[in-house]
């Protein structure tokens, strides 16, 4: 019993960490203003679309500042595309100026939130992900 107690602790912290290591999209522009359609995918290291390897339900995404995660606005739930590729379009909503990403919350991976890249990642000035959003 104490076994089968350690062995379902063991995979409930191992679930959380793989999704967050293979979850993180990019957006499909650099920067936008409020009300633009932007499409956010999930991406390789490269940044290239990146297929889904499964239907992975109960994640919905944010659109999260760089610099604080609690920051964020719900976007929806992650979709698969025509291509195959977990995405999403959206409207960027009327959010302060900054750098931000999307951000995850998987119901199925132990109720985990994390972003797609670290907190305080630069922006490039090219697609990626960091995306900076304009008045």
């Amino acid at each position: 019993m104490f076994r089968a107690v350690l062995v379902t602790a063991a995979v409930a912290l191992v679930v959380p960490l793989s999704a967050q290591a293979a979850l993180s999209f990019a957006f499909d522009r650099a920067q936008a203003r409020p009300g633009r359609l932007v499409h956010a995918f999930q991406a390789d290291p490269a940044g290239n679309p990146a297929p889904a390897w499964d239907q992975l339900d109960g994640v919905t995404l944010y659109l999260a500042r760089v610099s604080n995660l609690s920051r964020r606005v719900r976007l929806g739930p992650m979709g698969i595309d025509d291509h195959g590729v977990w995405s999403i379009d959206f409207r960027v909503p009327r959010v302060k100026p900054g750098l931000y990403m999307i951000a995850f919350f998987c119901g199925s991976c132990g109720n985990t939130y994390f972003g797609s890249t670290d907190p305080g990642s630069p922006w490039t000035r090219k697609p990626g992900r960091v995306l900076k959003v304009r008045r």
